[in-house]
């Protein structure tokens, strides 16, 4: 229902830009000529985008509103109404001053979200290598960048909104505008693919930060506050993200993790399971589940992939039949993206009442817990779903992998 609602906000902008008296007759085919193509193209990718692809399509849109913000910032400096607004008012002002922090920072911010999600979409379609690069020497560098990047960013709010002064301005805005991007593809390929979800998410806060400095730009209030919307949820959902993968949002951030053989934090005080692992034939995994009262069914990427909702979906009806206790437990992060596993078995038509985050009350004894992910993640079984405390925890019989 949010996107339903999204979109009829945004038909209602639209048919209010439309109606209002500032759009001029040229305007209107203007607007249509810039709307009507990405429009078309979006609908037919949405359209065409598994479910599994998802969490990509969701790092374009909040690349593409990085981009748009950038744009905003660049097509200001060239604006002769700007020029003869800040010649009005003094250049060294402080409401003159702000006006140029913003300007600035929505063109840094959003181009380090389009290159970070472009890249961030890369990694996560496999395009490119999944795992983290990081050239040596970043002590050095990064500094020596991002002081780059403020020190353009200083001549160029000094020479104004003018971009036919000789004052170097518009080259300092293009080279920190450059030099964004190259932070923005560092930032995003010093970080494994594992992680590559809790970046799309603090990407998209990204791109509503963005928003924001581009409302302060355009003294648009609607703006600022939808982006700030957008900016603080996706900051609070990296945090949810992170803490569900038993990581801090620092660690994450940090790179060089994901794919190079690190781990995530252990509980000293957990319970460490010594069992060894026995393979199991179908009719093992049959007799199991015939024999367990209490079955909890935690869903991957992995049934994603194989769109196998729907024979979970007969399991469970099959195993419910026969008096069988049927729940699934859905982490937070599964599937790339919160709401992923959601989302499909409400596909599949399972009953949402047994699609729980955390379905085992403390102290109660569970004969089967059926996991649908890579055997590799829980070859360690002292740090069982690490990230899953009630699993670690509770009192289950069998683990099925």
């Amino acid at each position: 229902m949010g996107n339903i609602y999204g979109m009829l906000g945004f038909l209602v902008a639209f048919a209010g830009i439309l109606a209002s008296t500032f759009v001029y007759s040229r305007g209107y085919w203007l607007f249509f000529a810039v709307a009507l193509p990405p429009g078309l193209v979006s609908v037919f990718m949405s359209f065409r985008v598994q479910m599994t692809g998802m969490p990509v399509m969701v790092g374009l849109f909040n690349g593409f509103g990085g981009l748009a913000s950038a744009l905003l910032g660049l097509a200001l400096y060239y604006d002769q109404h700007e020029k003869m607004l800040q010649e009005a008012n003094d250049l060294s002002s402080n409401k003159e001053v702000l006006r140029s922090i913003f300007y600035l920072f929505g063109i840094v911010v959003g181009v380090v979200t389009f290159i970070g999600s472009i890249v961030a979409c890369l990694k996560l379609a496999g395009k490119i290598s999944t795992k983290p690069m990081i050239p040596p020497g970043r002590v050095v560098w990064l500094p020596c960048l991002l002081g780059g990047i403020v020190a353009t960013g200083v001549i160029a709010a000094m020479g104004g909104f003018d971009a036919t002064s000789g004052s170097g301005g518009l080259i300092c805005l293009y080279v920190m505008t450059g030099l964004s991007a190259v932070y923005g593809y560092l930032f995003t390929m010093a970080i494994g693919g594992a992680d590559m979800p809790v970046v799309i998410s603090v990407l998209n806060s990204g791109s509503g930060w963005a928003g924001v400095f581009a409302g302060f730009m355009l003294d648009n209030e609607l703006m600022i506050i939808g982006g700030a919307f957008v900016g603080a949820s996706g900051i609070i959902l990296s945090f949810v993200m992170a803490e569900a993968m038993n990581r801090s949002l620092v660690s994450v951030l940090a790179g060089g993790f994901g794919d190079t053989g690190g781990s995530a934090k252990k509980d000293p005080n957990a319970p460490v399971d010594d069992r060894e692992p026995t393979i199991f034939t179908k009719d093992d995994t049959v007799k199991t589940l015939m024999d367990a009262k209490s079955v909890i069914i935690v869903p991957g990427y992995g049934m994603a992939v194989s769109r196998a909702q729907h024979s979970v979906c007969e399991l469970t009806k099959l195993l419910r039949s026969f008096g069988k206790q049927v729940r699934f437990g859905i982490h937070p992060v599964a599937g790339r993206l919160p709401g992923h596993m959601n989302v499909l078995l409400a596909e599949a038509s399972i009953p949402y009442d047994i699609v729980l985050a955390n379905p085992i009350p403390p102290g109660r004894f569970l004969h089967s817990l059926l996991l649908s992910n890579r055997p590799l993640v829980f070859s360690d079984f002292s740090v069982i779903l690490t990230s899953m405390p009630a699993y670690r925890n509770a009192s289950i019989h069998s683990r099925i992998f």
